[in-house]
């Protein structure tokens, strides 16, 4: 893993391509971050890769959450519909949902298109199937009886969402943030 890494470090500082040894030089690198566009780049990459993995976290957190642990009606469903991105390459997902957008079909939807934020909702629901394996591990280890024992303690749901269940779910949630921040940047 450093051996492959460390040349290609090494090879954005070498005068000649591929010859080592040559003399060495920071030309490359003052020429890409004094581009506008590289700047501009780097900067949309973050956002976006913030983005995702914030929304994603919670997102993915919530659902796994409802799907495991309530009672609610249909929420068998929720699982199942977490792997339908998995149906369609990333792609045809992304174009479908351009497409969704700029057809106009539902009021107010149009509202939703810009590149970065069009962006991030097409990445989110392809990892979906990822994020949401990610915090079932993480929510089945947990065991319900700590918010049983909270809830009759007198703390509301939210009190027992915020001092229970993540504190115990933050080595999860970290991680799916991490995954979902690569993910993102990656894509872009």
């Amino acid at each position: 893993l450093l051996l492959p890494l460390t040349i290609l470090v090494l090879g954005t500082f070498q005068n000649t391509y591929g010859v080592f040894g040559t003399g060495y030089t920071l030309d490359y690198w003052k020429d890409a971050l004094g581009r506008a566009s590289v700047i501009r780049s780097v900067k949309n990459t973050m956002i976006l890769g913030l983005m995702v993995a914030s929304m994603g976290t919670i997102l993915y957190g919530l659902l796994s959450y409802v799907s495991l642990r309530t009672k609610m009606k249909g929420r068998q469903w929720i699982e199942v519909l977490s792997w339908v991105p998995r149906a369609a390459p990333a792609v045809v997902l992304g174009l479908g949902i351009v497409w969704a957008i700029l057809g106009g079909g539902i009021p107010g939807i149009k509202a939703l298109y810009g590149p970065l934020f069009l962006m991030a909702i097409v990445i989110l629901l392809e990892a979906t199937p990822q994020g949401m394996r990610m915090m079932n591990g993480g929510m089945v280890q947990l065991s319900s009886e700590l918010e049983e024992a909270a809830r009759v303690s007198g703390a509301s749901w939210l009190r027992t969402m915020f001092k229970v269940v993540i504190p115990l779910l933050a080595p999860t949630l970290l991680n799916a943030w991490l995954l979902s921040f690569l993910g993102a940047t990656r894509a872009l």
